[in-house]
């Protein structure tokens, strides 16, 4: 059995923050997940949070993470209910960093240079990054970690 893709440690904010996802390995799943990162960055409302749980759960289904975060409740799992636990800014730095494992795709999949450019320079990308900086600006990022 040959295993696509491999488990991948994302580097987070705040450091010390553990997240393991498995990589893209499929344009075609990036494809997908950059759509849905564009759906959110265009939904307003009500259709916000339904954009985001719908892009949490395709994350939660192809990504496959795994984290150690905790709350007042305990741990919160990786899942798309415990996504909406996390505070806004991590859970979007997560998809952000997932769609980036696109390069670590199998080689007979894996874009060109300029291909892979093109996708990560979408307007999407930077519509859920400039939504996490509102959030931080609005001061509901996750308190430091100690």
């Amino acid at each position: 059995m040959y295993r696509l893709g491999e488990r991948l440690r994302l580097d987070l904010d705040p450091p010390g923050a553990t997240v393991e996802v498995d990589t893209v390995v499929s344009a075609v799943i990036a494809a997908r997940a950059i759509g849905l990162v564009e759906a959110f960055g265009a939904a307003e409302g009500a259709d916000d949070l339904a954009a985001l749980a719908a892009l949490y759960a395709f994350i939660v289904e192809e990504a496959r993470p795994s984290w150690d975060f905790v709350d007042h409740r305990g741990p919160i799992p990786a899942t798309v209910d415990g996504f909406q636990r996390l505070p806004l800014p991590i859970a979007l730095t997560i998809v952000d960093r997932w769609v980036a494992t696109l390069p670590a795709a199998a080689p007979s999949d894996a874009p060109s240079d300029a291909e892979l450019a093109a996708v990560l320079a979408r307007p999407g990308l930077a519509a859920i990054r400039e939504k996490a900086q509102r959030v931080r600006e609005l001061g509901l990022e996750a308190p430091d970690a100690e």
